[in-house]
C-alpha cells in the first residue's frame, strides 16, 4: 500500500494525517486544515479547490481519546474559585479535558485531566496543577513536541507516527 503524500510538499503523511517534514506547515496541521496553506503564494486558489474557506479555523489540536486513561484519581472537570463543581468550562479557558499540552517550564508534554478552575489553573498528568490564564505557562502540543520533548510512553504510543 502506497503511503499518502502531503498536498503541499509531497512528503510522507503519518498515520494521524500530519506531514513528516518538520519544515512543512502541515507537520502541525492536518491536510484538511486551511492553516497549513498560510504563506503559500496560491493559497486562495488552493483553498477554493479543496472546498475550504480562508475563515475556517484550525481544529488540529491534539487530544487523547480517553483522558481517564492518564490518571489514577477521579478529578472534577470544572471548578469555581472556591472549588465548587461547575457544569461548564470557565469562560476564557482555551483548554479542555483531553487536550495535549506542553508545560513550558519543564518542557514536558502532558494531558489535561480536569480541575479546570476559574482562578486560572488546571491539572495535567505530568506536572500537577498548572496556570492556564497567563501566557508562557502552557501551550497546545504539536506532533513534533511529542516526537522531541519528554512525554509518557503511553502518550507517544497514542500519537505514534509511521516513520
Amino acid at each position: 500500500m502506497a503511503k499518502k503524500k502531503c498536498k503541499r510538499c509531497d512528503s510522507v503523511i503519518d498515520s494521524l494525517g500530519f506531514c513528516m517534514d518538520v519544515t512543512c506547515p502541515f507537520s502541525d496541521h492536518k491536510q484538511t486544515c486551511p492553516t497549513g496553506w498560510v504563506g503559500h503564494p496560491a493559497r486562495k486558489e488552493i483553498l477554493v479547490k479543496e472546498g475550504l474557506r480562508l475563515s475556517d479555523k484550525c481544529s488540529c489540536r491534539l487530544r487523547v481519546k480517553r483522558a481517564k486513561d492518564y490518571t489514577c484519581f477521579e478529578y472534577s472537570a470544572y471548578l469555581d474559585r472556591r472549588d465548587k463543581v461547575l457544569d461548564k468550562k470557565p469562560e476564557g479557558c482555551p483548554y479542555d479535558i483531553g487536550d495535549v499540552v506542553v508545560v513550558e517550564e519543564t518542557q514536558a508534554v502532558g494531558v489535561v485531566l480536569g480541575c479546570i478552575c476559574e482562578d486560572g489553573d488546571l491539572r495535567t498528568d505530568v506536572d500537577g496543577m498548572r496556570c492556564w490564564s497567563s501566557p508562557g505557562y502552557l501551550r497546545f502540543a504539536t506532533v513534533e513536541d511529542i516526537r522531541t520533548l519528554r512525554c509518557s510512553d503511553k502518550l507517544k504510543k497514542e500519537f505514534r507516527s509511521d516513520s
